[in-house]
């Protein structure tokens, strides 16, 4: 017997989310070739063996899939059997992860396949033999993350051979493992790609095409970051240094232009490594770049991204940028609408715009229930009629003690004989214990603030994703009535700005 959830999270009142991707479970019906199916059929299941798959109509990096993901989750009960999750509607490609649960303490779930490519028309058989399945560090993360370790585990059916593709090309990283100098990489790349090249007959072109792009993509990293990036933070942008002179030669000699003009814009975008790569190396160009001091504020990437490239690069470019900066924008409001000058594709229209109507001036704060210290639950509507200074952390986070001690400190004793202006911290620490440490240190809030614990949740609580929050310190200020006063901007980080807007905040019915 198998029991069958459908989870869609909070944040799916997004209206574009949920069209991006319609998906449940229900029988086959192999005639819509619109669909794709996925069949896990698993050996000695237990009955708290949980599977999770979680589907991105795009992908744009790992940050930003957090905030995109329509959710399934099936239970299976004692004497396995087989799991179909249905996916519908699938416009050429999406990419998908296949998650178990792990360890019965915390309840998390690992992921067994992280980030693989499913194809309308896909009629996929992943068998699994759980007896011979444990945890073991991830062989082909190169976070090293711990991960599932299958054994036999087999794929086949009507659209497998880019997976057994996958497992075979991945298994080729740790047979290389070693330096990452150029000549390793090279060789790795043209055994994959042989791999791939091998298996052509039994691929559609389009997964073809990605595959060959994700190789490529993954070899450019590894070269960026092993040979370049790794000195990057040492060297001094004078026009004279003799250590940036050097990186750019690197630059020359590792990444040949020709890489490029291998495969379509279209391919480039839609391939999870290439376009991790496109990101990596458009950081560099910046980062090189001869007024790198004048152009590195966030308006400048941006002006930067605009000039030198174009197309659809241009377009997922400046998409992930405005993500990822859009809280250090003076106007980032003004900024969404001068990209749509180059942004067209409405997928990253609609995406940036439900970032932007989180953060506006005017809207609503977000309606959280966290708990305090104390065990107490604290929500929103407790700080009616005051003016609420947020700001979320993490213990360990650097930035965030240097924000707490040098900025938000000295601006919280300056209000502290004011009974309507409130000091309210959220930490995205997942162990509770390590949070309670955290605010009993000092390093990056007082005891006096209200300290608030995101529930074991942390990054993938709602009010993360609500916000979009990618970077920590993160503070915004919320008005008297609730609603979001100010929440992007550089103010924040400057203790005189940040004074004169709490002032400018109670000023505000």
């Amino acid at each position: 017997m198998k029991t069958f959830f459908l989870i869609v999270p909070k944040f799916s009142q997004i209206t574009f989310f949920a069209l991006c991707l319609s998906a449940f479970v229900e029988n086959t019906n192999t005639s819509d070739t619109s669909k794709a199916d996925i069949t896990v059929k698993v050996g000695n299941a237990k009955e708290d063996d949980t599977f999770m798959l979680k589907v991105w109509r795009r992908y744009i990096s790992e940050t930003e899939d957090r905030f995109m993901p329509i959710v399934k989750l099936i239970k299976v009960y004692p004497g396995g059997g087989d799991i179909v999750f249905s996916v519908d509607s699938v416009n050429d490609f999406c990419y998908f992860t296949l998650s178990k649960n792990g360890d019965k303490r915390d309840g998390k779930y690992i992921d067994i396949l992280k980030y693989y490519l499913l194809e309308k028309g896909d009629r996929i058989l992943y068998n699994i033999d759980w007896m011979t399945a444990h945890l073991t560090p991830t062989k082909y993360d190169p976070k090293n993350q711990t991960g599932w370790d299958l054994g036999n585990a087999k794929f086949s059916g009507v659209g497998s051979a880019k997976y057994i593709c996958k497992e075979e090309y991945d298994k080729e990283i740790v047979k290389s493992d070693g330096p990452s100098i150029p000549s390793r990489l090279d060789s790795l790349c043209a055994r994959q790609s042989r791999i791939v090249e091998e298996r052509k007959d039994s691929l559609t072109p389009l997964a073809y095409q990605l595959l060959k792009a994700d190789i490529v993509g993954d070899i450019s990293i590894r070269k960026l970051k092993g040979l370049v990036l790794a000195n990057i933070q040492s060297v001094s942008f004078q026009k004279d240094s003799a250590r940036r002179r050097r990186v750019e030669e690197n630059y020359d000699k590792f990444i040949d232009p020709k890489i490029f003009s291998l495969f379509p814009d279209s391919i480039m975008v839609k391939s999870r490594r290439f376009f991790e790569f496109l990101v990596t190396n458009n950081l560099l160009r910046v980062k090189m770049f001869k007024d790198y001091e004048r152009i590195k504020a966030s308006e400048g990437v941006y002006d930067f991204i605009a000039g030198n490239y174009s197309g659809q690069i241009r377009e997922y470019l400046l998409a992930e940028h405005l993500f990822h900066a859009y809280r250090s924008f003076t106007n980032g409001k003004e900024m969404l609408e001068k990209s749509k000058t180059y942004i067209k594709d409405p997928f990253l229209i609609d995406f940036l715009a439900s970032l932007s109507n989180h953060l506006l001036s005017g809207m609503p704060a977000f309606n959280f229930s966290l708990t305090d210290v104390n065990g107490n639950i604290v929500g929103l509507k407790d700080f009616r009629g005051k003016v609420v200074v947020m700001d979320f952390w993490f213990t360990g986070c650097g930035p965030c003690t240097n924000y707490f001690r040098f900025c938000l400190s000295p601006v919280k004793e300056k209000f502290k004989q004011n009974s309507n202006v409130v000091f309210v911290t959220v930490s995205v620490d997942e162990d509770f214990h390590t949070w309670l440490k955290g605010v009993k240190s000092g390093l990056y809030t007082s005891e006096t603030s209200v300290n608030l614990y995101t529930n074991g949740e942390g990054r993938d609580h709602p009010i993360i994703l609500h916000y979009g929050i990618t970077g920590y310190p993160r503070p915004m200020v919320f008005d008297k009535a609730g609603r979001i006063y100010k929440a992007t901007g550089k103010d924040f980080f400057w203790k005189d700005r940040l004074t004169n807007m709490i002032e400018d905040a109670l000023k505000v019915n």
